[in-house]
Order: C-alpha cells, then structure tokens, then sequence
C-alpha cells in the first residue's frame, strides 16, 4: 500500500530539522547579591547561558528560579532562615542538560541581636564608702558601660545619647544629672548599624547622692 502523495495530508511533506544536544551549558557565574543581612528574600544576580533557566541552590535545595535573558540573570529567592547560607546556580538549557553548580556565595542572614548587658557606673564615678555600690553625689560627667555585639550602636533610653560600641564595650559620659537626690534607671537598647534591629533592653538602677 502507497503512502499519501507528498503535501498531502498524513505525508512527511518538507523534510524536518531537529538538533541533538548533549552538552551541558558552562556554569553560571558565582551568584551576587547587594541584598541586607536582614533580608530573608535575597535578590541574587548572575550571568549564564543565553536563554537558559538558572536555579539558585542554598546548599542542596532550591530557593529560586529564572532565565539568563540575553545571558543575565535576577533572582529572589524564598525566604531563608536565620544563619548562614551556601547560595550557587546551575543552569538548564533548552534541551533539559544541566550545568555543574557555579562556585558558591557565602552569606549570612541576620534578623535578631542580642541585648546588651552589664550596664554600670565607672568606679571613679561611684562616690562614698564603695566604689562597685553604683551610689554617686556627681551629677555630671558620669561614665556608663557595658557589653553590647562589636560595632553595634547602643543608646540610652533617657536623654537618648547615641554611640558606636568599640569591639564589645561601651560607654557614655552622662553630661549633666539633676543636683538633688534621685534614683535614675538607665536602660539601653542596641541596633546594629546597617538595620536598626532593636534589641531587649538591660536596665542598671544608680542612686545620686
């Protein structure tokens, strides 16, 4: 039996072109991101073969996926949890072959910071029979410090006086008091620099004289 003439309908017609790929696309560039530590969504950027589908990995899970329009790429990933984090990319072209992963990005997602701690009036500034009792009759430039995460700036609920933590420690030199007996409760709160994140506050009771 003849098959259908050429053209007719159920014929080959025109002889057809297909392409045989088997090679695996180059791996992608190591993943960038300008993103804040607090951002749990990073934004990830990258260069990869034209057209391909790139999936960002943290460590072995797939956070996030798009295409590498013109050989570029943009991804935001989902939310990644607080810690540390490996961030790679492979990439998949047109006919399903997959890449080797790209060299990977450390990062570190840092939403919360500890509360400062050991808020206390300088030994100079402790007046009277002791000097560790935090009871003084000075009413102005008294030094407060303590311990708070390096860097981080720390402020004075009263009379909110900013400063930048040096390695762990801190201090403040309290301008002026009000020259009569008076029990101040200084408490402080710390943020780190680049996101304002605010901590618990730790409170020291000092008596003036």
């Amino acid at each position: 039996r003849r098959g259908p003439a050429p053209g007719a309908a159920g014929s080959l017609s025109a002889n057809k072109s297909i392409v045989i790929d088997t090679i695996a696309p180059a791996a992608p560039s190591t993943p960038v991101t300008t993103s804040a530590a607090t951002n749990t969504t990073p934004t990830f950027t990258g260069s990869a073969e034209a057209g391909s589908t790139v999936t960002i990995f943290d460590g072995s899970t797939a956070v996030g996926t798009g295409t590498a329009t013109g050989g570029n790429y943009s991804i935001t990933t989902s939310a990644l949890g607080q810690g540390s984090h490996t961030i790679t990319a492979k990439a998949t072209d047109a006919a399903g072959n997959v890449s080797v992963a790209s060299s990977g990005l450390s990062i570190t997602i840092d939403t919360t910071v500890a509360a400062p701690t050991g808020l206390d009036l300088a030994a100079a500034d402790d007046t009277g029979s002791s000097n560790t009792d935090n009871i003084t009759k000075n009413t102005t430039g008294l030094t407060l410090s303590g311990t708070a995460e390096a860097n981080a700036t720390v402020e004075l609920a009263n009379n909110v006086v900013a400063r930048t933590a040096v390695a762990i420690r801190f201090n403040f030199i309290l301008v002026s008091l009000m020259d009569f007996l008076v029990v101040l409760v200084v408490s402080i709160k710390l943020s780190r620099l680049w996101d304002r994140n605010v901590c618990a506050a730790d409170q020291c009771t000092h008596f003036f004289e």
